[in-house]
C-alpha cells in the first residue's frame, strides 16, 4: 500500500514539476493562445512550456537550477489538516528538484464555491491536486485556463508516457 502511494505521489509530482515550467519563467501569458476551437495547440503548449532563460533542466535533478516556487492546491476533508506536507518524501522531493511547494489546501466542504469563484476569476495555482476537483465539463468550459499537457508528457515524462 505504501509502495502503491508513493507511486502516485511520484506520478502527482511528476505532473505538477512539469506543469511548473510554464509558471512564472519569462514574460510568456499565464495562458497559451488557444486555436480558433478554442482548444490550445500543441505548438503554443510547446512554446509556453519552455521556459525563458536557462533556469531549467531539461535531463536530470535538480529540474530548476534556481528556488521555484510552485502553488499547489489540494482538497482534503475537513479533519484532515495537512501533516502530508511533512512527509518525507515530498522533502527529499523539494530538495532534489529545487521546485518548492506553496501549499494551498481547500476543504472540500466548501470546495464548489471556491471551485466556481477560482474559474470565474480565472485565477488558479499552478498544480491542483485531488480527485474530487474539477469534473469534465468544468475543464471544457474553461479551457483557456487548462494546458494540454500531452507534448510535454511526450518530451519530458517517458515513464508516464510508457505506463499509459
Amino acid at each position: 500500500m505504501k509502495k502503491t502511494n508513493a507511486r502516485i505521489l511520484s506520478l502527482l509530482a511528476a505532473i505538477g514539476l512539469t506543469v511548473s515550467l510554464t509558471a512564472g519563467c519569462g514574460s510568456k501569458p499565464a495562458v497559451p493562445p488557444s486555436t480558433a476551437s478554442g482548444t490550445t495547440s500543441a505548438s503554443s503548449v510547446s512554446s509556453a512550456a519552455q521556459p525563458a532563460g536557462s533556469a531549467f533542466n531539461a535531463e536530470g535533478l535538480p529540474i530548476m537550477k534556481e528556488p521555484t516556487p510552485l502553488k499547489v492546491l489540494t482538497t482534503r476533508w475537513g479533519s484532515m489538516g495537512d501533516s502530508f506536507t511533512k512527509n518525507q518524501f515530498l522533502i527529499d522531493l523539494e530538495k532534489s528538484t529545487n521546485v518548492k511547494p506553496e501549499w494551498q489546501i481547500q476543504s472540500l466542504n466548501d470546495w464548489g464555491d471556491q471551485k466556481n469563484i477560482m474559474l470565474a476569476s480565472q485565477e488558479l495555482p499552478d498544480v491542483i491536486l485531488g480527485s474530487q476537483t474539477f469534473g469534465d465539463q468544468e475543464i471544457l468550459n474553461n479551457l483557456n485556463l487548462f494546458l494540454d499537457m500531452t507534448s510535454l508528457i511526450e518530451q519530458y515524462m517517458p515513464n508516464l508516457k510508457g505506463a499509459m
